[in-house]
């Protein structure tokens, strides 16, 4: 008796987590992006574990001196700098130029499954943008190229998303602050490696239009509209 009681209540918490909304299984926003919830619970357990073990160990200071430097480097100079210190490819594009394997853009639960530590309103976006994208040899590569950046993220900066993750509820503006101050750089720099290594003779929208991709929620028609316009892998506004 007592453990068909506990059935019945597991089936009516499910039940209500998702009714409450938040990311549909395919990492995009419902009606009623209510994620409170998922968003506390993976703060107290996952990510108070990361947080703990890096202030422990001494290294979480150590990566925000570091990143804090490198990310200005990269916002002031486009990113050139950071290409010529870390030993980056220069732009390869041109006939001669093949992109890697890549993946289809029916590939896109990555982004869902980065959700415990990446802005919501980002993984909304980004991943519209991997299922807008065209099934092409350069889409493909920089389609699997992002995926490979996100999962090496470095250990230091996922361990302080986390910790920032509950003001993305209860207090947006601060939650904003660290967004823009740390996560939407490494995005961006991301995006521009993925097309200079994927052999894109232009490169994605400019720097001001990614604090709206990770601050600003848009359906999915939308985000392949603009990848198009300002973003277009062959510089021509309008198609990929």
């Amino acid at each position: 008796m007592t453990a068909k009681i506990k059935q019945v209540q597991r089936r009516e918490e499910v039940s209500a987590k998702k009714q409450a909304g938040g990311l549909n299984k395919s990492g995009v926003a419902g009606q009623n992006p209510a994620y409170i919830d998922r968003v506390l619970y993976l703060q107290r357990t996952v990510g108070n574990r990361k947080v703990a073990a890096l202030i422990s160990s001494g290294n979480l200071q150590a990566g925000f001196d570091k990143g804090k430097s490198k990310y200005a480097d990269f916002i002031l100079t486009g990113g050139d700098v950071l290409q010529r210190q870390e030993g980056g490819q220069p732009v390869r594009t041109g006939p001669e130029c093949t992109p890697a394997p890549g993946i289809p853009n029916t590939d896109c639960g990555a982004y869902a499954r980065n959700s415990w530590w990446l802005p919501l309103f980002y993984v909304n976006n980004a991943t519209c943008a991997c299922r807008e994208t065209p099934n092409e040899p350069t889409a493909n590569c920089v389609r699997k190229f992002l995926q490979d950046r996100l999962a090496a993220a470095p250990f230091w900066l996922k361990a302080a998303a986390v910790a920032q993750k509950p003001l993305e509820i209860v207090n947006p503006v601060e939650y904003q602050a660290f967004v823009q101050a740390f996560l939407t750089p490494q995005i961006y720099r991301d995006h521009v490696d993925a097309y200079r290594n994927c052999c894109c003779p232009s490169g994605p929208a400019p720097y001001p239009a990614w604090i709206g991709v990770t601050s600003v929620p848009l359906p999915c028609p939308v985000v392949g509209a603009s990848i198009r316009q300002f973003g277009s892998c062959h510089g021509t506004p309008g198609t990929w």
